[in-house]
């Protein structure tokens, strides 16, 4: 039990850790009693090594910069050799625990991945991704999947998940194209799991996300007729980090393809997906925003992100015109301080005003709604012309 408490401190890891090594494992392998201290062990060596800075002076002496102190890189490197023995041990025992067991697990893969050789790390990346891969074979007659497959599958999913920070572009590719076929699985834990995946995938190699865009918007449009109503809070979660990791021109033409049901799921029964729904649209405003230049491009550029939601106001469905109402209250709101969209918004509300009467019960309570929102937000002297 005072092994974190030792681990969270050490200053001699590089020394200390070889002759602990071993010992450290077989706990690790064969006492369940004490597995959880030295997961944790492992984590806290990593992230107080991390955490470790000292000032580097490049060769001029004119650029100083922050570094890892030297003993915190021996700490990750010294952790980095015994990644060959100890991640395959992390991946039985996590295969073996109950899915409420498995968090602490992938934070321990996630942090000796981190300082493990890319080349052991790759090594160790291909047998995981093999192992996904072979439960596809279905037994013979056409019969589902053993329960006990899926179960495993999920968690290598998990565990690929718990790697992937640490791969290299080529790799994480290929992680991708591996993923893909479980965005139409069945199950809807493996789909959550899939998505997941290629959230992190694209937060943290956002160069192959830009670069590989064309094969994840077929991957994620291919995927959307099976996506499960469970699974939508995480493939909005999904699409906010591609979005994220795109420059100007790319963002410019995904917003399209992906505003329909984004604002769609506005009006999701599931809390968390509205959720999702909410924090992706007001992040493809505040992305669109960013990335343009000038006080009046920024302005034309949110003009036309708020005229497109604006179009589902003319939807053929009432839930449409409904959801189209509520993601432009809360962008509304989100960009309430932006002086020039000041015109367009009193346009917007005008035109809402109109929908009071509209026979729908749904359209107008998503109406008033608005109208709430909208004399909160803008000025007094702005909307008075249009009150009665």
């Amino acid at each position: 039990a005072l092994l974190p408490g030792f681990c969270a401190c050490a200053h001699d890891v590089d020394t200390a850790f070889p002759p602990i090594a071993k010992g450290l494992g077989n706990a690790l392998a064969e006492k369940p009693e004490v597995r959880g201290h030295v997961v944790q062990a492992l984590v806290l060596i990593v992230q107080t090594a991390r955490s470790h800075k000292a000032p580097v002076v490049d060769a001029s002496g004119a650029l100083v910069s922050m570094g890892l102190a030297p003993h915190a890189q021996a700490a990750l490197d010294t952790l980095g050799r015994f990644g060959k023995n100890f991640l395959p041990l992390l991946f039985n025992v996590h295969q073996a625990e109950p899915p409420e067991k498995r968090p602490a697990l992938q934070e321990a893969v996630r942090a000796v991945a981190s300082a493990t050789p890319a080349e052991t790390l790759g090594e160790l990346f291909a047998a995981l991704l093999r192992k996904m891969l072979a439960p596809e074979a279905r037994p013979e007659g056409g019969a589902p999947l053993a329960a006990a497959n899926v179960e495993a599958r999920r968690g290598l999913l998990d565990l690929l998940g718990s790697v992937a920070p640490s791969l290299s572009d080529a790799q994480a590719g290929m992680l991708a194209r591996a993923t893909r076929p479980a965005l139409l699985s069945p199950d809807v834990l493996t789909q959550k799991k899939a998505y997941k995946l290629l959230a992190i995938l694209s937060a943290s190699h956002q160069g192959w996300a830009r670069a590989e865009l064309p094969v994840l918007r077929a991957a994620l449009s291919e995927a959307l007729p099976a996506c499960a109503s469970g699974c939508k809070g995480k493939r909005l979660a999904c699409l906010y980090t591609v979005a994220e990791a795109l420059p100007a021109s790319e963002l410019a033409a995904l917003v399209p393809s992906l505003l329909g049901e984004v604002v769609l799921a506005t009006r999701e029964v599931n809390v968390k997906t509205r959720a999702a729904a909410y924090e992706l649209l007001v992040c493809l405003a505040e992305a669109i925003e960013k990335r343009a230049a000038g006080d009046a491009d920024r302005a034309a550029a949110l003009r036309a992100f708020l005229t497109m939601v604006a179009g589902g106001l003319a939807g053929s469905t009432l839930h449409m015109i409904a959801a189209s109402l509520a993601a432009l209250g809360r962008l509304t709101y989100e960009l309430r301080t932006r002086a020039l969209l000041e015109p367009t918004i009193v346009q917007l509300f005008s035109t809402v005003l109109g929908l009071l009467k509209h026979g729908a019960q749904e359209v107008v309570k998503s109406a008033l709604t608005f109208v709430k929102v909208a004399l909160v937000s803008l000025r007094s002297e702005a909307v008075r012309p249009l009150l009665p």
